[in-house]
């Protein structure tokens, strides 16, 4: 179900170009599979037990998050609880898993649809 979803937010090719100028000159340029799933929420959305990550997280990531996700390369895009989130991975081009508590990235992928186990 969560990857049905995910993928229902890739496929309807949504893109808020205002959000993702101002995400791509914090964080560089981001590929568009990346663009379409942080462009889908403005507050709290959730995917099932997943909760995309909001707009001001992103860019206020010190502020909200209490992590410099510009200064390691990783831009989050969905909380999956206990304090892990998907990231993707700018310096490396892949997806990764992040604690916030221990500030490791751990579990790389070549999808995000890697994480999802239906």
């Amino acid at each position: 179900m969560i990857k049905d979803m995910i993928k229902n937010i890739v496929n309807s090719g949504y893109i808020d170009k205002f959000f993702v100028d101002n995400v791509e000159k914090k964080y560089g340029q981001i590929p568009d599979i990346v663009r379409k799933i942080i462009s889908y929420n403005d507050n709290d959305r959730f995917i099932e037990k997943w909760r995309v990550i909001s707009k001001p997280e992103i860019l206020e990531s010190i502020e909200t998050i209490h992590v410099d996700f510009v200064k390691i390369k990783l831009l989050p895009v969905i909380d999956v609880g206990d304090n892990d989130f998907i990231c993707y991975d700018l310096k490396n081009n892949i997806w990764v898993m992040f604690n916030i508590v221990d500030e490791i990235d751990f579990n790389p992928k070549d999808s995000i649809y890697d994480y999802v186990v239906d």
